[in-house]
């Protein structure tokens, strides 16, 4: 039995969005969702879409009728190309958009290391992707349930709460 191929790719909506986050390590991002995605059974073809306010906020408002920011936003796409098809000629199975100065202003407020941040908001993300929501309560533990037991695939030594 061959293993599933994944396809993790990770882009930033501008340089400069890009240029203001170094302590962002793409490469773990990259390798620690590609794990995940192994270990779960999650969607195989992802992409990781970094945006600004204004970006997340139009597709929030688009999307889901919700005029502010967000920290993150997944559209599955297993029937479709994706909508913006960052180079791709291959159908993808999703798209996380992360909201990053979103995710600053958490990291900062909250004292959790952005990367941390991020891969917590990734796994959300991903469970997004999988065809779960929290929008009754019973769904919002099943949520957080799945989200403990991803960030156990991942080895995390100490919780990161919302």
């Amino acid at each position: 039995m061959s293993a599933k191929k994944t396809s993790v790719r990770v882009f930033f909506d501008s340089p400069c969005l890009k240029n203001a986050c170094p302590e962002i390590d793409v490469r773990r991002i990259w390798r620690k969702t590609s794990s995940l995605i192994r270990k779960s059974g999650f969607p195989q073809n992802i992409n990781l879409v970094f945006v600004d306010n204004s970006a997340i906020k139009k597709l929030n408002r688009r999307y889901r009728g919700k005029n502010y920011p967000t920290d993150v936003l997944s559209f599955n796409y297993s029937e479709k190309k994706c909508e913006k098809n960052h180079g791709s000629s291959f159908w993808d199975t999703g798209e996380i958009y992360l909201g990053l100065p979103y995710l600053q202003t958490i990291s900062r407020k909250e004292n959790i290391p952005l990367d941390r941040l991020i891969e917590k908001t990734i796994i959300h993300g991903l469970i997004h992707l999988a065809g779960y929501d929290h929008k009754r309560a019973n769904d919002k533990k099943i949520m957080q349930t799945l989200e403990k037991k991803c960030q156990k695939m991942l080895n995390y030594k100490r919780r990161v709460t919302s």
